[in-house]
């Protein structure tokens, strides 16, 4: 496969291997095998965070006056000093013939298509992944399987910055320190191995039925990585090499070993095929945990009625009633137990070696945690399987999970690793299956589902914790971050907005927003997420779709922040209520009109300025304005296929069985967006957006043989 990307200069190549067989050496011996192998090599920058060289620049601090394809025509060209040209540089009246760097330089922004001339980072992966099993079984009621599984990664990557954007941009290192020139190279090596026996029983005793098996995990990683890059610039203008960096490179070594043997029991145990008992008990021994507490137990059960069997209404295909309830095994993380690793530091201070302080303390009484979720549903199908419907209420809880809690400082840390909190998650989730056409020319089905995240509170945070700080944002704390709190749902957006009054926002004197630093805007994930899927088949076509959506959410865009702040967004270019452009004075009509309340709660209203009002949501950090809602109805692909008559063609029927045409259309409408801004759906962090690429529609015809 080889795939040209939208981002100039990017590209994908990959090709990809499979094998599996089995082979049976006697009648109570089988011997199989599977092995994939996968190489790929990836070109290109992509980049969504703040102050990047596509959406970064488009939509934050950009010209909309500027036509891209000249700018694709133009970038080659260069200033007889060198300096290739860029669309942001210095006022006219300000150059100066001494010093024309000065003008010509880009002002923190290249011309994209040199940019990616410039910057050229490079990466290839060869995995290798696979398994060899052994299966005996000397009985009719007993089976032996041994099993080994291996997976290896090799990575390599490169990365390289010309020194030519140093001398054609100005103010860019402060966001780019690579713009001096850079180069890096990084070597990793990941080796995965399992090695897992199991021997099962099964055997039906009249109406009862019986499998069981006991069997062991045994799981070893390796990870091997090193790493170098330059520092401040190259000694040599685009002489990409460790040598050539102009200050000490940084150099990182890292090994990794991560291990975990488990003993697991699963058993199933049936009656007269309508009543099934489903157990399991499991016990990992991980490397990871204290040597004194070195494993998590973890069990699960479930029990399903098939009240069908016993109910003989005709209307009524089938009928089952289930109940489970299960565990997840948590572990530390590497190396966080028992923490206080001194690491050499790779600088010298006259001489002497320096080493860093932890700011962490971990609690020697830690220990692994378990995820528990219990659930509770019924399926139905009536009408000769035509019509189906599934319920399923399910609660969750995440106890005693390992955490970091903030602690004095004074202390000579700032935090404490241990188990603490709950997390109390509550929902349900529905199914709708129909066949609305069934029969030997047509077969049409649909199948739909809804999910509701009906609770999903922080009930404990550890003692005397009632707020954690910022897990992730994309302005630090001066745009909305996501954090916990007690009382509330996991996830909240957090952080500034406007001051209210009984829900409306007051306003200074000049009809500016007051600053309220403490603004919670609601949780981070949707309240309900769908699906529909629905496929038509008639003769040899087949047409399928299938479309997805969420209500709920919230996100923090930081492109819409920047972009109303430079004037970049729709919403600094519209008529007032006057009808007046908002960009003229407010002495000739124009202004923003602005409502809200003074700090007694009375009604006020003002026209302020265009370029004072947006400026001032950012100075002000009055971020309600830009905190969007993540409801979005999207169509999220479309395959229409034929099945070619191989069978019938004289040049294919001796060696092809089957072959399928299709064409494919792949995120072709986004039929909803409570946001017009942005595809929800595409939304990278958890918090929001820093300069999200945008969502791409893709096309395709894909031909698909069988031998």
């Amino acid at each position: 496969m080889e795939t040209q990307g939208l981002v100039p200069t990017s590209n994908l190549k990959k090709n990809v291997l499979n094998f599996s067989g089995a082979i049976d050496v006697s009648p109570k011996v089988t011997v199989s095998m599977n092995f994939n192998y996968s190489t790929q090599t990836l070109r290109g920058e992509f980049n969504d965070a703040y102050s990047n060289q596509t959406t970064g620049s488009f939509n934050q601090w950009f010209h909309r006056n500027l036509d891209m394809k000249i700018l694709r025509e133009l970038k080659d060209l260069r200033t007889p000093t060198g300096i290739w040209a860029s669309w942001n540089h210095a006022n006219p009246n300000s150059f100066d013939p001494a010093n024309s760097r000065a003008f010509y330089a880009g002002n923190f922004w290249y011309n994209f298509y040199k940019w990616f001339d410039l910057v050229q980072p490079v990466s290839n992966t060869d995995r290798y992944f696979g398994d060899i099993s052994f299966a005996y079984q000397p009985h009719k009621n007993w089976k032996f399987r041994g099993t080994y599984r291996k997976q290896q990664n090799l990575v390599w990557e490169e990365e390289k910055f010309y020194t030519d954007l140093v001398e054609s941009g100005t103010q860019t290192t402060g966001n780019c320190p690579e713009c001096r020139g850079f180069y890096s190279t990084n070597n990793a090596n990941t080796n995965r191995t399992n090695l897992e026996g199991q021997i099962t029983f099964n055997k039906r005793y009249n109406k009862f039925g019986v499998n069981a098996s006991l069997g062991t995990d045994i799981f070893r990683q390796v990870q091997k990585e090193l790493r170098a890059n330059t520092n401040n610039g190259l000694s040599v203008p685009n002489l990409f090499s460790i040598a050539n960096s102009r200050d000490q490179a940084t150099i990182v070594n890292t090994r990794r070993h991560l291990r975990y043997s488990a003993l697991f029991f699963t058993g199933s145990f049936s009656y007269d095929n309508f009543l099934n008992l489903d157990v399991t008990y499991r016990q990992d021994w991980m490397s990871e945990l204290p040597s004194d507490n070195p494993f998590i137990t973890s069990k699960s059960a479930g029990l399903s009625f098939i009240f069908s069997q016993l109910l003989k209404w005709t209307p009524l295909s089938f009928g089952k009633l289930r109940a489970s309830i299960g565990e997840i095994p948590i572990g530390l993380g590497f190396a966080q137990f028992p923490g206080f690793a001194y690491a050499p530091g790779q600088f010298q201070w006259n001489g002497n070696l320096m080493m860093t302080t932890p700011d962490q303390l971990v609690d020697p009484r830690i220990r692994g945690s378990v995820t528990r979720q219990m659930e509770v549903g019924i399926d139905l199908e009536f009408l000769k399987r035509r019509v189906g419907v599934s319920f399923t209420y399910w609660n969750g809880d995440d106890r005693d999970f390992v955490t970091q809690l903030t602690v004095n400082g004074s202390s000579g840390y700032n935090s404490l690793l241990t188990n603490a909190g709950l997390i109390k998650k509550r929902g349900m989730n529905f199914k709708l299956m129909g066949r609305p056409v069934w029969n030997s020319n047509v077969k049409w089905e649909i199948n739909t589902n809804l999910g509701l995240l009906s609770s999903n509170k922080v009930v404990d945070l550890g003692p005397d914790i009632q707020k954690t700080l910022g897990i992730q944002g994309n302005w630090g704390t001066v745009g909305p971050y996501m954090l916990h709190e007690v009382g509330k749902d996991w996830g909240q957006l957090f952080g500034n907005g406007m001051k209210r009054i009984d829900g409306q926002p007051v306003l200074d004197a000049a009809g500016l927003y007051i600053n309220d630093p403490a603004v919670s805007y609601g949780s981070v994930l949707p309240k309900y997420t769908f699906g529909a899927q629905t496929t038509i088949e008639y003769k040899r076509f087949v047409l399928s779709a299938n479309a997805d959506g969420q209500v709920g959410g919230k996100f923090f865009s930081l492109s819409n922040m920047w972009g109303s702040f430079s004037g970049l967004t729709a919403r600094t270019a519209t008529i007032n209520d006057k009808g007046n452009p908002i960009r003229d004075a407010v002495a000739d009509g124009g202004g923003v009109h602005v409502f809200g309340v003074d700090n007694t709660g009375r009604p006020v209203d003002y026209y302020v300025e265009a370029q004072n009002y947006f400026h001032s949501i950012y100075d002000r950090r009055a971020m309600d304005h830009y905190v969007y809602d993540l409801t979005f109805v999207k169509l999220r692909e479309v395959s229409l296929g034929f099945s070619l008559p191989v069978e019938k063609w004289s040049f294919t029927r001796k060696w092809a069985s089957k072959a399928v045409l299709s064409l494919t259309a792949r995120n072709p409408i986004l039929i909803y967006a409570k946001t017009e801004d942005f595809d929800p759906s595409e939304i990278s962090e958890l918090s929001g957006e820093a300069g999200n690429l945008p969502g791409t529609r893709g096309f395709g015809m894909n031909l698909k043989l069988g031998f």
